[in-house]
């Protein structure tokens, strides 16, 4: 049975620690809203994918009609999204196969063929699908397409059709940051226009003699300190003590196996460092949210 005194040490810990927290928000409300807003988040970890890629009758004539666009595009044309939003509807339903389809797979055979020509292909369908809570991309060779959605590892249906498909997607993702990846650099990291992490490699240093691909997605949304004490990830007592800690100057150190939540953690505990303090960040790839 614990004593008198460790209760009121423990209440007056969860005391301090509510006071310290309530000055990243305007009240306790605020807070409060935010840590179900992170409970609702989590909670609903459930993804469906299209029906395209489920029906491979289906997924089979959106490749025939998306081969047949490809070849009627000149090299030299300028190509925006907004045209093909434009000329893609009439020219689907140029094959009669597709007049009896539901609206929703017509959009998704468009979205298809505008994510292969402008996008990352099957990597731009899966942000737009678990854009709300994606936190990696994992392919594994082009037969192998898995993500971490909402911290669960999830297969998905996505394939490529060969290894130079996969190659082309690569290159366009690693051209936006100037990167070239070859069998004299088979490893490569290098980030996308929207600050998403990546990291590649190719033959020979690649397992499965096939290129591998890991893309890291940010939350938008940093979580509080208090929502991961909600959250179980730690109670008071440490919660105060990292407080204490980071104010205090003192030196700490964060280790962890990929997607076990360092920058997370780090996130929710480097906004109790003084704001008069001048950090500095080092970082491959921006990943803290100051």
């Amino acid at each position: 049975m614990r004593s008198l005194r460790d209760l009121i040490e423990n209440q007056e810990q969860k005391e301090i620690i509510h006071e310290e927290v309530e000055h990243e928000v305007e009240n306790i409300e605020a807070t409060k809203t935010k840590i179900e807003e992170y409970k609702n988040y989590v909670s609903n970890s459930e993804l469906s994918f299209p029906e395209l890629y489920l029906n491979k009758e289906l997924y089979d004539l959106a490749l025939k009609i998306n081969d047949s666009f490809m070849t009627k595009l000149k090299s030299d044309q300028k190509i925006t999204q907004d045209n093909l939003e434009e000329v893609l509807p009439e020219y689907i339903l140029s094959f009669k196969e597709t007049r009896s389809l539901k609206r929703e797979v017509l959009e998704e055979i468009k979205r298809l063929v505008i994510n292969n020509i402008i996008g990352y292909g099957h990597i731009s369908t899966i942000f737009s699908i678990a854009k709300d809570g994606l936190n990696d991309v994992i392919v594994n060779t082009k037969d192998y397409i898995d993500i971490i959605y909402k911290g669960k590892t999830m297969q998905t249906p996505f394939t490529f059709r060969s290894e130079e498909e996969l190659r082309k997607i690569i290159d366009k993702m690693l051209s936006e940051n100037n990167r070239k990846i070859d069998e004299a650099h088979p490893i490569i990291s290098s980030k996308l226009n929207d600050g998403s992490r990546v990291e590649v490699q190719i033959p020979p240093i690649a397992a499965n003699n096939g290129s591998c691909v890991t893309i890291r997605k940010f939350n938008e949304m940093p979580l509080l300190l208090e929502a991961l004490i909600d959250g179980g990830q730690m109670d008071y007592k440490m919660a105060y003590f990292l407080i204490k800690a980071a104010k205090g100057k003192c030196n700490i150190i964060v280790s962890g196996g990929t997607s076990s939540g360092k920058t997370t953690f780090l996130n929710a505990v480097t906004r109790f460092i003084d704001e008069n303090e001048q950090l500095m960040v080092i970082e491959d790839t921006r990943e803290m949210q100051p």
